[in-house]
């Protein structure tokens, strides 16, 4: 993918993916004409059109409504060189990404227009499990911090006050699912050595404690009943029993 930099007062930019066919001719009629047409490019209301479309009858309607002199001048120059230009119809209209060298579809330009952003490890931890589709919208929400915890609510002055109602620590999301007495218990339910070593974030969890398919599963289903457990409690003033938790996990 390309970058394309209108010329005006204020740069515009738009994005292309670039068309060849035979003889490594791009289809595209401002590829290499910007430069040499920067004021009738400046009217255009279509950057990324190409020659076919120019040649065609319509094509003055691609323009502004009022060219000014340079522009016409610009206009007419291009028409002269595009009346030597034969279009041939009997070559197939195939398109590739020169990326990926893959024929171009939706699939291909919407890859392209992430390809720049990393991919961070614990994301792909999130949405990798057998988990059900919410208990993963939860875990996202919750690695991004933003669960509607006591410590959020109060900076956001939705709360009195940030604290835990298990302890008297604030409760953020870690500490909420991770390090809160009422979620280290669960965990040491299931995981008996968690204390040893355990992770005291959530980018923790995902990257040392979900090694493979079936442990991501298994912790996202015991963050997401950490979180009704707590909810239980803070809601309906119902402490749930260990084994109840335990039930729902089976």
């Amino acid at each position: 993918m390309e970058i394309l930099w209108r010329t005006s007062h204020a740069p515009k930019l738009t994005f292309r993916m670039e068309l060849t066919v035979r003889h490594r001719k791009s289809t595209f009629l401002w590829r290499r004409n910007v430069d040499r047409f920067p004021d009738l490019f400046s009217h255009s209301t279509r950057p990324n059109i190409n020659v076919a479309a120019a040649l065609a009858p319509g094509f003055r309607d691609t323009l502004g409504p009022r060219l000014s002199l340079a522009a016409e001048t610009d206009l007419r120059t291009l028409a002269n060189e595009l009346s030597s230009v034969a279009l041939r119809h009997d070559t197939p209209d195939v398109r590739w990404d020169r990326l990926t060298n893959k024929k171009l579809s939706n699939k291909c330009v919407y890859t392209n227009s992430f390809r720049h952003l990393r991919i961070e490890e614990a994301a792909g931890k999130v949405w990798g499990s057998a988990a059900p589709l919410k208990c993963k919208i939860f875990c996202w929400l919750a690695w991004k911090k933003r669960l509607p915890t006591n410590e959020r609510r109060f900076r956001h002055q939705l709360s009195n006050t940030a604290a835990c109602l298990s302890c008297a620590q604030d409760e953020d999301t870690d500490h909420l699912l991770l390090t809160c007495p009422q979620a280290r218990e669960v965990w040491n339910f299931f995981f008996p050595d968690f204390d040893i070593g355990g992770p005291s974030n959530l980018t923790d969890l995902w990257l040392t404690k979900c090694r493979s398919y079936e442990e991501t599963t298994v912790n996202t289903a015991i963050v997401w009943n950490i979180w009704k457990r707590r909810n239980a409690r803070t809601f309906n003033n119902i402490i749930e029993d260990i084994s109840l938790v335990s039930s729902r996990l089976a």
